[in-house]
């Protein structure tokens, strides 16, 4: 079967990592973010929104800069390609 895998560089992941787990394309969240303070038309990126699963209210930069640092870490291993990439069950459905 081909299962299909997203990099790590086009996901966010929820800031209740010990709770929740889930894992969003940056696009997506963010669109549901603007959606729910009705600012779709005005911004690209909200400033915070709540985990569409959890609730859990997230500060966008915060979100990014976790995105960065796992991208560094990925950078730095060398053991494969599969590390930095989640198969697409993983991802959360919006």
């Amino acid at each position: 079967s081909s299962k299909k895998f997203f990099q790590i560089s086009e996901l966010l992941r929820c800031s209740a990592t010990e709770i929740c787990k889930s894992h969003f394309h940056m696009r997506c969240l963010s669109k549901y973010a603007l959606n729910a303070d009705d600012e779709y038309k005005t911004l690209l990126f909200p400033i915070q929104g709540q985990c569409p699963k959890c609730g859990m209210t997230y500060l966008w930069g915060e979100l990014v800069r976790d995105q960065r640092i796992l991208l560094a870490v990925n950078k730095s291993n060398s053991n494969g390609t599969l590390f930095n990439m989640i198969p697409r069950g993983k991802l959360t459905k919006m």
